[in-house]
């Protein structure tokens, strides 16, 4: 028998957290070298609800495109020196209609900007559970990061391997 819960006049239903619908955004516009970003297609893809708002996508967007423009930035001059107009332009192999370049630049502005909202949208809870997922969404931030430095390694031609002396 399917249990229902009724609640009286003193209670209320904490964890309840409504979430409007956001409308479709606007491209964002990049540099001449670099492609523009689609905040739509990074809400589908890096799997975000209704809970983090246009605004806050966009500046994480923008936050990343400056962060991955300014580590590829003498790349991008060495490559418009060779005659490349565009990324698009510069030689990579082709997959789906857009080089390997196009999609780690797409992957490494993805990967920044969602690490950003995680870091901003994590919860706070000092119960043994509370830690263990704090612990999680650490590793997952780490996992983003550490997936756009191997995008930005690739566009740059450089291998993903990051040693360090100790």
């Amino acid at each position: 028998m399917p249990s229902t819960a009724v609640l009286n006049s003193e209670q209320t239903m904490s964890a309840f957290i409504a979430a409007g619908a956001n409308t479709e955004d606007t491209i964002i516009s990049n540099d001449e070298f670099f492609p523009a970003v689609d905040p739509n297609l990074f809400r589908s893809l890096m799997r975000l609800d209704n809970s983090v708002t246009n605004p806050r996508i966009r500046q994480a967007l923008i936050d990343a495109m400056g962060k991955t423009n300014t580590d590829l930035a003498a790349w991008q001059t060495t490559q418009q020196n060779q005659g490349n107009a565009d990324l698009s332009n510069v030689a990579a192999p082709q997959i789906d209609g857009k080089t390997r370049h196009e999609h780690d630049y797409q992957r490494a502005v993805y990967c920044q900007a969602k690490a950003e909202i995680t870091e901003r949208y994590q919860d706070y809870d000092t119960t043994a559970a509370g830690t263990s997922h704090a612990e999680e969404i650490e590793n997952s931030i780490d996992d983003y990061k550490r997936q756009a430095r191997f995008a930005i390694r690739r566009i740059l031609g450089q291998s993903q391997s990051t040693i360090e002396l100790i």
